[in-house]
């Protein structure tokens, strides 16, 4: 059986470093680590993380939050972490809160029984309440790692990696008022929660800055429902004065205006431009693309793990906040709007 013997004999390391590249990854120089790394893969190398629990008084459990796997976005940032953490060594527990509160606190305290040695939550679109943040304070203030991944939370204690959702949707209007568009309808979920917040408010913030009054009649608050977006098109498309752009919040709402414009052989981008975000799996299958702001979800998880493991060894009470980089990507779904 292969030992960390022959592993550190491999790599041209001591044993010290191996048990280090697996448990305190960010204690060991990048060439070190990918060579330690490397040396256990060619010899299938299998660090006994619940073993050094027991005898350390903590185990390599890490207590993974989520919302909902069935959701896109949730799903590719849950992956980027659980890839992340396990290289690392350490046993992602996956656990759906349906993004209830009460629910989410009952599986932090089962998994506190299972000897978690921190938290990384993936909440619902619509974020955290502010009972949730009080508790997972308390799990900081104890010196236990909690992260918030994908959404900003008015904490100076729980560190969170996310985009800057405000700043997304301000480029992405931004880039339809330089097209000439005024009739911009909006259609969001939740405007007073989570990322639908952020947006909403990005998207006033522009349409104000260009001195463009947004229309009542052009404003439609859906669940993340395509048959609610759909719904939603039915009644903007029939007004007197219709929108000549539409920006869709996320890219389920997206499906809905695709599926409207597709049934009633609407032309985009020639009578009407499109806006989303990310979009990356469907954007091959419409015709054209659709334009979209692009926020990489499963970088966002990888980001979001490595904050994580650097927490392990830094126990800290006040927050890390890291905002990540993204992209406009032009598909083709808009152009210059001119009025007749």
């Amino acid at each position: 059986m292969t030992t960390i013997h022959d592993v550190a004999n491999l790599a041209k390391v001591s044993t010290a470093t191996v048990s280090n590249a697996f448990n305190w990854p960010d204690k060991v120089k990048p060439d070190t680590y990918e060579r330690v790394v490397a040396a256990a893969k060619s010899l299938d190398y299998q660090p006994n993380v619940f073993g050094k629990g027991l005898s350390s008084g903590r185990t390599f459990n890490v207590g993974l939050l989520i919302s909902d796997i069935r959701v896109p976005i949730v799903a590719n940032i849950t992956r980027g972490i659980e890839d992340k953490l396990t290289e690392a060594g350490f046993v992602p527990i996956i656990s759906s809160t349906d993004g209830e509160s009460e629910k989410t606190l009952q599986r932090v305290d089962q998994l506190r029984r299972l000897g978690a040695c921190g938290y990384i939550l993936v909440p619902a679109q619509y974020g955290v309440t502010l009972k949730l943040v009080d508790q997972l304070e308390q799990l900081v203030q104890e010196g236990i790692p909690t992260i918030i991944s994908g959404h900003d939370i008015e904490s100076t204690r729980i560190s969170s990696v996310t985009h800057i959702g405000r700043q997304m949707a301000r480029d992405l209007t931004q880039h339809l008022i330089d097209l000439n568009h005024r009739n911009i309808a909006y259609i969001g979920s939740y405007f007073s929660l989570g990322r639908g917040k952020q947006r909403w408010a990005g998207f006033q913030e522009a349409m104000t800055d260009g001195n463009i009054p947004i229309r009542n009649d052009l404003v439609s608050e859906v669940e993340s429902l395509p048959a609610e977006s759909f719904a939603a098109m039915e009644k903007l498309m029939t007004l007197a004065k219709p929108p000549t752009a539409i920006f869709a919040m996320n890219d389920i709402i997206a499906r809905g205006v695709i599926d409207y414009i597709t049934q009633f052989q609407v032309k985009v981008p020639q009578e009407l431009s499109i806006v989303t975000f990310d979009y990356l799996a469907l954007a091959q299958r419409t015709t054209p693309p659709i334009t979209s702001i692009v926020a990489p979800a499963y970088e966002l998880g990888v980001k979001t793990a490595e904050l994580f493991l650097s927490q392990q060894t830094e126990r800290k009470h006040q927050a890390d906040v890291v905002h990540l980089p993204y992209r406009f990507e032009d598909r083709g779904s808009t152009m210059a709007h001119r009025a007749c």
